[in-house]
Order: structure tokens, then sequence, then C-alpha cells
């Protein structure tokens, strides 16, 4: 491998575990939740935040797909906070109500596009669903995360004999091509043992239980049939769902010196667990920190758990009043906060360098990028490019730039959203990859510990900022 201390293999390995278990935003949530739990961080996501001391430290989450994480520091809050800011979600299909046709003898699923993925990249590997489940239980509206873990689905390609266009940029019909194959139609007659099977429960049909049993021959109720078997209930007390396709494949390292990580979700899913590990590992106990990762950034973020909800603002804001402060004194105290806004970056491509900047040309395995853009679609500014690179030449890490090619608009990020909410400095930055939305991105080995090496400096230094 890439010559990587043992401290960086163990944070490689860690973030690959992560990735693997972050098939939605609501996964990828509950794997940043379970290394805060391990650390030691308290959830106040039921109690709400009270009264804060010095030393403290916890977390919120917000509609199980976004949280914040606190660690209070021994300075007065009007110091300011330290925050790093990503987001949980990425570019997948999100499979829509009443989502069975059948066609043609296949039963296919009914689905639609969440943000901007590389279409083409979906078709042909072996797919499965995740999400979050509401069901019926005692008389009472209950949530639960679901992970179907198997390969249900395929988005089968058509021949090349019957479409000879195919290598020209045939355009993609979502409607009519992204309509994924769960299973030949007349297979469902034996789905008895198939639900058997899901439930974990050996033997035939005559074991199903009979509200099971009365499901199986019920295509259009095929989702909610699986799913009730997978959490153990009645498939009438499925009331609705929020599921995303995933592919299930899971992260692999690749090439020679084994440099390469190939993954699902690299967008933003790293950046996500860059902040909360940094958080974690930072050792001083003088500012008040904060790891930010909020959802649906891939769709414009305005949702209650989106970076242009007032949720990050007003926790930090019952953080400050919790630890004994006044509104007067947060609107001060955000004027002297730092936002690093923490989302993937365009590494330059071997097969298209002329769409990069001609002078700007991130790599991978380089460092992480400081993004900027004169139509302000990122936040960073000549101050707040000055303070990361001091944090990097504090940290003895390297560091990049990108700028948009001036013929090619690019993205953008929360950063613009969330220092427009919070009013304090904001850098845009995040690691080099290839493939961005593709179902499977390319990144470097070593670019998150090199992050999360600048970050803890972030949240540990005392004189910066």
């Amino acid at each position: 491998m890439l010559n990587l201390t043992e401290e960086a293999k163990l944070s490689l390995d860690e973030l690959m575990k992560v990735l693997a278990a972050s098939h939605s935003a609501f996964h990828s949530t509950a794997a940043l939740v379970k290394m805060l739990k391990a650390a030691g961080f308290n959830d106040y996501t039921a109690t709400g935040i009270t009264k804060m001391e010095p030393g403290m430290r916890g977390f919120i989450t917000q509609n199980k797909s976004a949280l914040m994480a606190f660690r209070i520091g021994e300075k007065p809050l009007e110091n300011g906070f330290k925050i790093v800011g990503a987001h949980t979600d990425s570019p997948t299909l999100r499979i829509k109500p009443n989502p069975i046709i059948e066609r043609e003898g296949c039963l296919l699923l009914n689905t639609e596009v969440y943000g901007g993925p590389i279409l083409n990249t979906w078709f042909d590997r072996p797919l499965s669903l995740a999400g979050r489940i509401v069901y019926r239980k005692d008389g009472k509206l209950r949530d639960e995360l679901i992970d179907l873990v198997d390969p249900l689905l395929i988005l089968p390609n058509l021949a090349i004999h019957m479409n000879r266009k195919v290598n020209e940029g045939e355009p993609i019909i979502r409607q009519k091509m992204l309509l994924p194959v769960i299973a030949l139609a007349d297979s469902v007659e034996d789905f008895g043992r198939t639900v058997n099977n899901f439930g974990n429960v050996a033997g035939t049909d005559a074991d199903v239980p009979a509200s099971k049993q009365q499901n199986k021959l019920n295509k259009l109720k095929l989702i909610e049939t699986i799913c009730a078997a997978k959490l153990g209930c009645p498939s009438e007390d499925i009331i609705d769902y929020d599921l995303y396709v995933y592919d299930i494949q899971p992260p692999c390292v690749v090439g020679l010196n084994h440099e390469l990580l190939s993954s699902p979700r690299l967008d933003n899913v790293a950046m996500s667990f860059a902040a909360v590990s940094s958080l974690i590992k930072s050792t001083s106990a003088t500012a008040t920190c904060v790891a930010f990762a909020s959802d649906n950034e891939e769709v414009g973020s305005r949702s209650r758990q989106g970076a242009a909800s007032m949720f990050c603002r007003d926790m930090l804001e019952s953080l400050f009043l919790a630890s004994g402060g006044d509104r007067l004194g947060f609107l001060n105290c955000l004027n002297n906060s730092f936002l690093i806004s923490a989302d993937q970056a365009h590494a330059v491509h071997p097969h298209y360098p002329e769409v990069a900047d001609p002078v700007n040309h991130p790599r991978i395995n380089h460092g992480p990028v400081i993004k900027l853009a004169a139509n302000l679609s990122y936040a960073t500014d000549a101050g707040s490019a000055a303070v990361f690179k001091e944090l990097c030449r504090q940290a003895e890490a390297p560091f990049q730039y990108f700028v948009n090619h001036s013929d090619r608009p690019g993205g953008s990020t929360i950063g613009p959203i969330s220092t427009a909410y919070l009013h304090c400095p904001t850098v845009d930055i995040g690691n080099a990859i290839w493939g961005m939305h593709s179902v499977r991105e390319t990144g470097g080995v070593a670019d998150t510990y090199i992050l999360i090496k600048i970050l803890r400096n972030f949240y540990s230094n005392n004189g910066i900022i």
C-alpha cells in the first residue's frame, strides 16, 4: 500500500467500514452516531439540550438523517464556535409509492432520481434497498431503519445488437429505463419461502404465519411484504417508507500500490466521517467544537434536516443559552465563529484534462482542495482561505486549489447556505476524487487522513481563529 502510517491505515479501515454501512442518509447518520457513542458522546436527541458545562460532549440527530455533535470548551462561548459541516446524502434512486409495475413477465420498481447521479453507472450491477420504514405497533406509529442487504434488484442494459448507438451518447429516459427488475412475475407464486428467508425462519410454507401467506401472492404489496418480514411484523402494519437503491459492492482499495479507494458515496459520507472522527480525536478542550452533518444537500438542502433549515443555528443557540449566555451574546458568538464546509472536490482527470482550469489541477492523494468560485457557489474568500492554509501549514499537510473552468459552471455545497444563516467566515474544502456522483467514485487512500490531521488542528488550535 502507499506509504501510510499505522494511524492512517486504521483511519482508512474505519472509513471503509462507515462507507460500507452507509446505504442511505439514515444509515450514514447511524454509523456516525455509533462512532460518537463509542467515544463517550451523549445522545441529547430525546431530552434536548439543557445545562451545558465545559468538557461536556454530545450530539443531537434530526429526522434520523442529520446530526450535530459538539464538545463544550473551557473558553467562554462568546469566543465563537469551531464548526466543520458536511452532508450525509448521496445521489441515488428513490422508490415511489405503489412501485410495482408488471411488464413482459417481470416485476419492476417505479423510481425517481434523487440528486444528480451519473445514471449509466447504475446499470448491470446487483442492487438493493435501504432507508426507513414507518409501521404500526401496539396502536402507535413507529419508524425504524431497514436494509434489505441481499442483491434484490438489477437494471439490465439493452444488448448492443438492439441498440447500436448505445456508445454514442444515447439519452437515458428515466421513467422508462430506470425501473429495476425485482422478480420474474411467475416466481412470485413461490414467494412464501422467500418471505421465510427474509424473516430468517427455516421451514416450509406451512411455517409461514397466515398473514404472510395471504400476502405472498399480492404482487402489488411486494415491497411491504419483504419489509414486514425483515422487521418481523404483518405486512398490513407497514404504513409508508423512504427507500433508496444502493450498489451492494463494498468499498475496496485498487491500484498497483493500493493507492486508490473505489467506493459508493465518497461524496459525501467520507467528509462526514472526517468531521466526526476529527471531533472525537481532537485533544484540546479550549474551544467549543461542532461537527454538523446535514441531509438533502444533493437536492438543495431545503428540508428540516437540511443546511437551509434552522437546525444547525438553533442547536448552536441552544448550546450557547444552556451554557449561561444570552441572545445578544449568541449573535456576537456567531461573528467570532468559523465554518469549514467539507464536500468532495473534482480531481483533474487523465482522460479529460481540458475540462479543468488550465492552472489549478487538484490531484488525488495530494491533500485537501480549497474551492473558490467568483459566483459564490463556494463560500471561500481570501480571509477564510488564509485561515485554512495556515491550519495546513501547522499540520505539515499539503493543500490544493480548485476553481471551475471558466466555460464550465460547477456545483455548489452547504457552504454558501450555511454562512448566510450563521454569519460567520467560511471556507469550502474537500478531497479530490474522480467520477463524482457515479455509483462508485474514486479517491485516494491518504487524503481522508490528511484532512483529519488538519481538522484536528482546527479543533485544537487556539491561536489562528
